[in-house]
């Protein structure tokens, strides 16, 4: 699963590649990409501003989008769980969860 996320000085391109944990008001439910008939409660983040990514130094990535609605991705022990890059404004904006976790800087 991408998700591509710009403004007119940047864009980032996540790939979800294992259990996406969405919250919103409804609650938290788990999805898998490879599930991709799943993934209709992502729907409503289409269009959505993105209003915070945070990387933990474990490897997992939350997504923050207005009203509400957040994704979580946590690291997987056999497979890369999710990798971001950025372009423009947002280039430094670059990390890969490797499988297993850990620093998705490489520290």
């Amino acid at each position: 699963f991408r998700l591509h996320v710009w403004t007119t000085e940047s864009d980032l391109l996540i790939r979800l590649a294992t259990t996406i944990r969405l919250t919103n008001a409804a609650g938290s439910f788990a999805l898998e990409p490879e599930h991709t008939m799943t993934l209709a409660p992502l729907l409503p983040l289409l269009g959505l501003p993105l209003t915070s990514a945070v990387v933990s130094k474990t490897g997992s990535l939350t997504l923050h989008f207005e009203r509400s609605h957040a994704i979580r991705i946590d690291p997987h022990p056999q497979y890369e769980a999710w990798e971001a890059q950025g372009t423009g404004a947002a280039r430094r904006f670059a990390y890969l969860c490797g499988p297993g976790g850990g620093s998705p800087w490489g520290e």
